[in-house]
């Protein structure tokens, strides 16, 4: 594990995502989101008046930390029906919709696409509708606007009846570089014990000693005794099964490196194209950024993904917090969640729902870089 640090700046969340209950009980996703209660759409989007500018309810939003023109709403079940589930295009400048105080709105600002945030797979449409994913939307405004602009969008989106939420996206950072099949999981911490260590390790793998974040005796420089996860002893009740599916939410995983590829996760129903899934060919996983099964391997993506799940007791590397004890049966699944592809964008809705959907009991999540996070 390295123990990198980072900027202060910087918001780095690890959040560990529970999903015991989604089968049963449907499933839950946490969207960022601010209530705001605004005036109708407006009929300038040119150069704001003076007049204009004193109106304006909505505060100034920092041009940096958010993704540029994009303004994600939720709709109401009337409007939502409505709208539909498929992506609609600007044709000749004009976006019509089955509303017409929508379509007379989004075609004045300039919108260049509306499209749904959840994907449908036919297969779990029921639960995602009964959760309401159904009614989330992006627009995507005309890139040539300015913030002003897009902040002037969000008060007008927000007066047409049967808009319940508006919201701008924080950007997000993607942290390390494209791993290759000579990237260790190690996360290149060059720790080096100075102290003799006299311990048996319970697992053969050869950086073990070097991982104190699982057990620490003291023997590295400045290291204090027992600063630790005690693992050592929790592996005595459990090292990781097969039937716990992870999806690592982040950069896309490394799932052909030689620690980490006994414990990919593989897809039994891989969707195929003219299917009924949106998601083809994903047989680890998606790379939901760039929307194709093509994963933009990852050196921190990899690296998260080592600490849950890298092998253990298989001679190589380092071992995973739930990477088994080297018998067959043993080990979490790793499901690769790329958020971020090769464009660097960003897709991290998607992939939780993707993840639940899929069989995923926990969501690994450890990025940030946002200056602004909504409440």
């Amino acid at each position: 594990m390295n123990t990198a640090n980072y900027n202060a700046n910087k918001v780095n969340t690890y959040i560990m995502i529970r999903f015991n209950n989604m089968c049963a009980k449907g499933f839950f996703v946490v969207l960022l989101f601010t209530f705001l209660t605004l005036p109708g759409c407006t009929d300038d989007y040119g150069e704001a008046s003076k007049e204009a500018d004193r109106q304006k309810t909505a505060p100034e939003v920092a041009n940096d930390g958010m993704i540029p023109n994009l303004i994600r709403v939720k709709l109401t079940e009337d409007l939502g029906n409505k709208v539909g589930t498929r992506a609609i295009t600007a044709v000749n400048g004009m976006l019509k919709s089955n509303d017409d105080a929508l379509t007379q709105c989004l075609s004045k600002m300039g919108t260049v696409e509306m499209n749904p945030v959840f994907p449908i797979e036919p297969k779990y449409e029921e639960r995602m509708r009964r959760e309401g994913l159904h009614l989330w939307y992006d627009i995507v405004l005309n890139p040539q606007n300015s913030i002003r602009t897009t902040t002037r969008a969000m008060n007008d989106v927000a007066g047409i009846p049967g808009v319940e939420i508006v919201e701008l996206i924080p950007q997000y950072t993607l942290i390390g570089t494209t791993a290759d099949a000579t990237f260790s999981l190690s996360g290149g911490f060059d720790f080096e014990p100075i102290r003799p260590i006299n311990i048996v390790m319970p697992f053969n793998d050869p950086q073990l000693p070097k991982q104190w974040h699982y057990f620490n005796n003291g023997a590295g420089l400045k290291s204090a005794k027992g600063a630790d996860l005690n693992l050592f002893e929790a592996w005595q009740r459990e090292t990781g099964k097969p039937n716990v599916i992870v999806a690592v939410i982040d950069g896309g995983v490394f799932y052909e490196h030689e620690d980490l590829k006994g414990n990919i996760w593989t897809n039994p129903s891989p969707g195929i194209a003219g299917g009924t899934t949106p998601y083809i060919n994903d047989i680890h996983g998606y790379n939901f950024a760039d929307n194709c099964a093509e994963i933009a391997y990852d050196a921190h993506g990899t690296h998260v993904a080592g600490v849950v799940g890298a092998v253990n007791n298989n001679g190589i590397g380092v071992c995973g917090v739930a990477g088994g004890n080297g018998t067959s049966g043993t080990g979490v699944k790793i499901m690769v969640c790329d958020a971020f592809g090769k464009s660097k964008g960003q897709a991290f809705e998607k992939a939780f729902v993707y993840a639940a959907n899929h069989g995923a009991v926990i969501s690994q999540n450890s990025w940030g870089g946002a200056k602004f996070l909504s409440p």
